[in-house]
């Protein structure tokens, strides 16, 4: 499992872990953190950690790479993460440094793939590797892409431009090299650029459903279906108000179908591969993980109150504090929640609801988690697709 962001102190433990003491990078932006850790959730330690702790070393590592190995390598506020099992590669998104990182779990070893570290205003990408600066990316799926549009893909959320853009990344089983990564142009995905629900503006999170991928769209509020391949991919599922695309607005805690349910501010998708069609939704200023039907277009409260707590429990008793990251165990048996407030991972076995606390010991308080193929954010696969 991976999880990202860590400011020095123990999580869910200590003044920290309180309601009122917030430790997220929004709300201490003077000294914000800036790793990428990767860590065991069944032990809770540490076992790799990549970034220097304030991330004052700018975007190089020194070497004018900018990449490198370990703490070497400098991120500046790094969002969304996607892992590959079968190549162990993750990616990062860099955001505060406009760029995505290519991890290598075996060695190490970090590089860039996108981005230069300053911020790109560009709507129709085209182009490769550093060349092309990219809109703050802010969470990111590794999907297949119909063949005409990159075949397996990662596809990152950017939050600057309010799109979707794709990076082709080769064959499963004959991946693009790195080198080759930096060669490679980007292109868009979904999105104009303007701000507005029809256009499924991505300013949070994604997540591969095959054959859909499924959009935390927080600003409207929504949880959206992009099915690939098609001449109009995006529908809405739940939340939002697609009659008056320009409504930003359409937001509240109902449980419902369609745009009669009202999410407020969604973070995080997170989707099971098992076929079932169940998704999960951080349903951050509600303080609450929302259980998403996809088939039926359905959502509902599963775990966490309508009001900030850091209580451990089942349901409606358990307590939340604006989760802002989602992640599924590989067996869709365990769901792990950045519960960004708090400074604290928590725990959701899926077939009670029952909410503990992750003790990860001394490495501070993770921000976001993903593992099994997940993605920390908004950005994830729908195993039925609709």
């Amino acid at each position: 499992m991976s999880l990202k962001s860590a400011p020095p102190s123990p999580i869910g433990s200590g003044p920290e872990a309180q309601p009122g003491r917030p430790t997220t990078p929004y709300r201490q932006p003077a000294r914000p953190p800036h790793r990428v850790l990767a860590v065991d959730a069944a032990t809770g330690e540490a076992r790799r950690v990549w970034g220097f702790p304030r991330g004052d070393a700018g975007f190089d590592d020194g070497g004018g790479s900018g990449g490198g190995g370990g703490a070497r390598c400098a991120f500046a506020g790094p969002q969304g993460l996607a892992v590959e099992a079968a190549t162990n590669i993750l990616y990062a998104a860099d955001t505060d440094h406009h760029a995505v990182r290519r991890v290598d779990l075996t060695s190490g070893a970090v590089t860039t793939v996108g981005g230069n570290g300053t911020q790109g205003y560009d709507y129709g990408a085209g182009k490769a590797g550093a060349a092309q600066r990219l809109p703050s990316p802010w969470d990111l799926a590794i999907a297949n892409l119909p063949a005409g549009a990159g075949g397996r893909s990662l596809v990152v959320a950017m939050a600057g431009t309010h799109q979707l853009w794709a990076l082709p990344l080769g064959a499963a089983d004959a991946p693009t090299v790195p080198a080759g990564l930096a060669a490679t142009h980007w292109t868009v995905s979904s999105g104009t650029g303007r701000e507005a629900p029809r256009d499924a503006r991505t300013a949070a999170s994604t997540c591969w459903a095959p054959p859909s991928l499924l959009v935390a769209d927080s600003e409207s509020s929504s949880v959206r279906s992009m099915a690939l391949g098609v001449a109009y991919p995006s529908r809405a599922l739940v939340g939002g108000e697609d009659l008056l695309a320009d409504n930003l607005f359409a937001f509240g805690d109902e449980d419902g179908r369609g745009g009669r349910a009202r999410l407020q501010h969604p973070l995080a998708v997170a989707a099971a591969t098992d076929g079932s069609g169940v998704a999960y939704v951080a349903d951050s200023y509600n303080h609450k993980v929302k259980r998403l039907d996809v088939a039926g277009g359905a959502v509902a409260s599963w775990v966490g109150a309508a009001k900030p707590g850091a209580t451990d429990g089942a349901g409606s008793r358990a307590g939340f504090w604006e989760p802002g990251g989602l992640a599924l165990s590989p067996d869709g048996a365990t769901l792990y929640v950045a519960d960004t407030n708090n400074g604290a991972i928590r725990r959701v076995d899926t077939a009670s609801g029952s909410v503990t606390t992750l003790g990860v010991g001394g490495i501070g308080a993770l921000l976001a988690a993903s593992g099994g193929g997940a993605i920390s954010g908004g950005l994830s696969p729908d195993a039925r697709g609709t």
